[in-house]
């Protein structure tokens, strides 16, 4: 049995050990969590028991009004993987969406120092300060992912390592920034890539974080900046990303990096630094 998602597919029973796990809000977390029969009641359960490496947590549809924090890592062959089974193919609670956060707690899923990590399908929303906020995290994928009204950051992180993957996530209402990144490793290899960003104070804000690509975006709707990068040490491409109705400074800004491929570079004399309406295909 297989989960297809649109980027990748994430194989159960690749091993001997690993084991899908269960969330529905019809569960309990007294149960073994072993079937969609046996759920636990809430994510937090999961995050907290012993997943061993090529584990999956599939998670039904509903509002989970919690904070998860990650307590297993995964490996680089074998990640851990959290499964918002927004079809109902898997738990057969039918369509829907997967929420999880809480307005009392000031992340909805936190990882803190924990690597090889996959989140598909999740909507993390409704958090005091941040969606998901990683904290010296290694290997981290996030895709197709939801970020909402999260007070202020929809992705948060500081220290990250390895590799970070940000790909087809929408992520709006963050008072300061949708996505945030902060003094990075330097082996740090970072993609950003197909999102949608909306209503958000700045759009993507890297501050001394190298950047392997930020592509294909689309921003708009932002307070201050659209994407800014500030003393990267390398930046390989900024490109074909959609970035308009910046109402304040600029669509593009580019501080103290060393950039190899950049719409604003390749087309500086093209951008409205009023940063009113800016547009990059």
């Amino acid at each position: 049995m297989c989960i297809r998602d649109r980027y990748f597919i994430v194989s159960f029973f690749t091993q001997l050990t690993a084991t899908n796990y269960y969330v529905r809000k019809s569960g309990d977390d007294g149960n073994n969590g072993l079937t969609p029969e046996t759920a636990w009641l809430t994510v937090s359960k999961a995050a907290s028991s012993s997943l061993s490496p090529g584990d999956t947590v599939i998670i039904g549809k509903g509002d989970y009004w919690e904070r998860i924090t990650i307590s297993h890592s995964g490996t680089s062959d074998n990640p851990i993987v959290y499964y918002g089974d927004y079809t109902g193919e898997y738990t057969g609670d039918g369509v829907g969406a997967i929420r999880i956060g809480t307005s009392s707690k000031d992340d909805a899923c936190k990882v803190d120092n924990k690597s090889n990590l996959d989140f598909l399908r999740i909507k993390f929303q409704g958090s005091k300060k941040r969606g998901v906020y990683l904290k010296n995290a290694e290997n981290i994928r996030i895709r197709n992912c939801q970020f909402r009204w999260n007070t202020q950051y929809g992705i948060y992180s500081i220290g990250a390592k390895g590799f970070v993957e940000i790909v087809a996530d929408t992520i709006y209402g963050s008072s300061t920034a949708a996505i945030f990144f902060y003094r990075s490793n330097s082996n740090l290899r970072l993609l950003i890539k197909g999102n949608y960003i909306n209503e958000n104070k700045y759009g993507i804000y890297l501050k001394n974080t190298n950047v392997d690509s930020v592509c294909n975006n689309v921003i708009h709707n932002i307070n201050y900046y659209g994407l800014m990068v500030y003393y990267s040490n390398e930046c390989n491409a900024i490109c074909n990303n959609e970035i308009y109705n910046v109402w304040n400074y600029y669509g593009i800004y580019i501080y103290s990096c060393l950039l190899y491929t950049s719409d604003a570079a390749d087309e500086l004399d093209g951008v409205d630094r009023g940063g009113r309406r800016i547009i990059k295909k």
